[in-house]
């Protein structure tokens, strides 16, 4: 029988006017011939016209006969609401009708075509003169746009952060728009977050002085690379600007299969994009994964859909980096191919049962990559106690750790654990306080909301 829940069904939903009407429709009067196999799930939607909605489970992916462009549609919404609440309507046959069977293939061929395109730009030899030197130039460039920059700071160091808080606009985003010119996007927009930091909040100094730090050691990283690890290269070329596309990272990412328990996902939306961060960890290998996308009102292909906090999928996932195994993308993984957990307690032999253990690991984590700016904790046996007006946590050793709470996520903090005692799962910035993101208790799994959060 199908094992398609509402709220997953739900969640591929590409706005909530889609969902809305998808809603209004999902009746067993307004379908037909609605069927599933271990690769997809079809029906015949009734009205004015019959449309025939096809949805393949490892994309997933969505296909209708109907005009609409936007997908999923009404009727594929419909359908996927209507038997994920009725799941002895949809009959299991391994022979699918003739028209997803078609579509099914031209993706296959597509898929194939995609990794057949990827292993042959990787495999290619020819032209490696050129190669080399299109290379060279570009580590040249690399070189001259690192050099300014480490000049800039340096500049900045020499006359104080008050005054580069007062300098004009025009000399920061000049060296911006230098960096870009040297093919380094990925320091330009380090440097603009240092900019809009300047003179905001409280804390904006410390913040500042954080992210230069962390920028001069990426620079001074980049200028040692030759003794550094391959590997450890691979991620300070990413850093600066080197980009890997999501074919790549399916092909020569580092792969790990596991069953992937969903901890919490975050969606929001500044200046017509949706950015979507995923978390989840695996049962087996108790290896972390960030599953980062980014999509616009008009485009959502990047965005990683039906996915339910609390869950667990099988899959293969591909890692981005060999050296810091964290972000991720889903390789091969079927939307059926998720439960809702009855027993979490493996949750535990992944867990930091001391604070002071757990923050140890972290700084020796952040040592290995110190400019990356998440770092996920998992602690059990902590429970919730106030110090200096703040939220913390404390463990069994009365070891504190400090958290980094809203008012939505402090109320869900205190209406979740009480004063017992937790798991608690949490991204760290700054390797002393815990953003938290959700938490076990009774064998339950909450996953928090956040202020922010942005609905499609």
């Amino acid at each position: 029988m199908l094992n398609l829940t509402p709220e997953q069904a739900e969640s591929l939903a590409p706005d909530a006017g889609t969902l809305s009407r998808a809603r209004s429709i999902a009746k067993p009067a307004n379908y037909r011939n609605i069927g599933y196999s271990e690769r997809a799930i079809w029906g015949v939607a009734r009205g004015s016209s019959d449309y025939d909605s096809f949805v393949d489970l490892t994309g997933p992916a969505f296909k209708c006969s109907c005009p609409v462009k936007k997908l999923p549609c009404k009727h594929i919404m419909g359908l996927l609401l209507l038997i994920s609440r009725q799941p002895e309507l949809a009959t299991h046959c391994d022979t699918p009708p003739d028209g997803l069977e078609e579509w099914l293939k031209k993706r296959d061929a597509t898929t194939e075509a995609k990794i057949t395109k990827a292993q042959n730009k990787n495999a290619e030899v020819k032209d490696t003169a050129a190669q080399a030197k299109r290379a060279e130039q570009r580590e040249s460039y690399v070189q001259q746009g690192v050099e300014e920059l480490k000049r800039f700071l340096e500049d900045i160091f020499n006359a104080g952060l008050l005054e580069a808080s007062k300098r004009s606009g025009d000399s920061w985003e000049q060296m911006s728009r230098r960096l870009i010119d040297a093919q380094a996007k990925g320091l330009a927009n380090q440097l603009n977050t240092i900019h809009r930091k300047l003179g905001v909040g409280p804390d904006w100094v410390a913040d500042c002085l954080t992210d230069i730090g962390n920028l001069y050691i990426l620079i001074r990283a980049w200028e040692n690379r030759e003794q550094l690890p391959p590997e450890l290269v691979e991620d300070i070329r990413a850093r600066i600007g080197w980009t890997r596309s999501k074919d790549d990272v399916l092909l020569l990412g580092a792969k790990q299969n596991d069953h992937w328990l969903v901890l919490n996902q975050f969606m929001s939306y500044e200046s017509d994009i949706y950015s979507q961060n995923i978390w989840m960890i695996g049962r087996d290998s108790g290896q972390f994964a960030q599953i980062l996308g980014f999509g616009s009102d008009h485009n959502t292909d990047g965005l990683t859909r039906g996915l339910t906090n609390g869950y667990q999928i099988s899959g293969e996932l591909a890692y981005y980096s060999r050296w810091h195994q964290q972000r991720a993308e889903l390789a091969t993984s079927s939307l059926l191919a998720n439960n809702i957990l009855a027993d979490h307690s493996w949750l535990h032999q992944h867990a930091h049962s001391c604070i002071r253990t757990a923050v140890s690991d972290l700084q020796t984590r952040r040592l290995r990559l110190p400019w990356a700016s998440e770092w996920p904790l998992l602690l059990r046996d902590v429970r919730l106690v106030m110090k200096e007006d703040r939220l913390a946590l404390v463990d069994q050793h009365q070891q504190l750790m400090l958290l980094d709470t809203n008012e939505v996520s402090a109320w869900q903090l205190l209406a979740s654990m009480g004063k017992q005692p937790a798991t608690l799962f949490g991204i760290s910035h700054d390797g002393e306080t815990l953003v938290p993101w959700g938490c076990l208790q009774n064998q339950h799994w909450t996953a928090f909301t956040f202020n922010r959060e942005a609905q499609l």
